[in-house]
């Protein structure tokens, strides 16, 4: 506290002192709100602006910490585009696929692959992104299935089974079971 007393005389000492001494203190607190701007921003890894191809990029390549941050971002920022409304839902849906892909079967999967459903049924209301729209379809009718709503699943596949040909025969596997079951 003595070295505290002998700045603080020192400083009142001329209004010279005073003055660098405030400066001093004020680009401190400065740089420190400057650093820690930069660290939570290097933390949270989402870019400052994000768009629905680089939610979609993430997600193909498997990212999909980042292709869901990507989404929430974009939810967020209410600047899509009606064509782009089913963006984020898609996102949403197709990472809750895969990993109810990961869950052993029973009741756990089938309500994660219905969780699934529901955001791709989102997606699909909205409208799908540009592009992923056969690969939606197809998403849907095997969620729709894997959470055994059959009765669901059978319109969804029968249309993905037009849009989608290069998945025909899963499809029909699917289509099957959708009637038998």
């Amino acid at each position: 506290l003595e070295g505290a007393s002998d700045l603080r005389s020192w400083t009142m000492a001329s209004r010279y002192r005073a003055a660098a001494v405030a400066a001093a203190a004020a680009l401190l607190l400065a740089n420190s709100a400057i650093l820690w701007a930069v660290i939570a921003r290097a933390l949270a890894h989402v870019p400052e602006h994000v768009s629905l191809m680089d939610a979609l990029r993430a997600l193909d390549e498997n990212r999909l910490d980042e292709a869901t941050q990507a989404a929430h971002a974009l939810e967020a920022e209410q600047g899509l585009s009606p064509q782009q409304f089913g963006g984020p839902p898609f996102v949403f849906g197709a990472i809750q696929a895969r990993e109810a892909d990961q869950e052993p079967p029973g009741e756990s999967r089938r309500a994660a692959f219905l969780v699934a459903a529901t955001y791709l049924e989102e997606a699909q209301s909205r409208g799908f992104p540009a592009g992923r729209e056969d690969a939606g379809l197809y998403l849907l009718g095997r969620c729709l299935m894997e959470a055994e709503r059959y009765t669901a699943a059978a319109p969804v596949l029968e249309h993905a089974l037009l849009q989608n040909p290069q998945e025909s025969t899963t499809i029909h596997r699917l289509l099957t079971n959708a009637y038998l079951l």
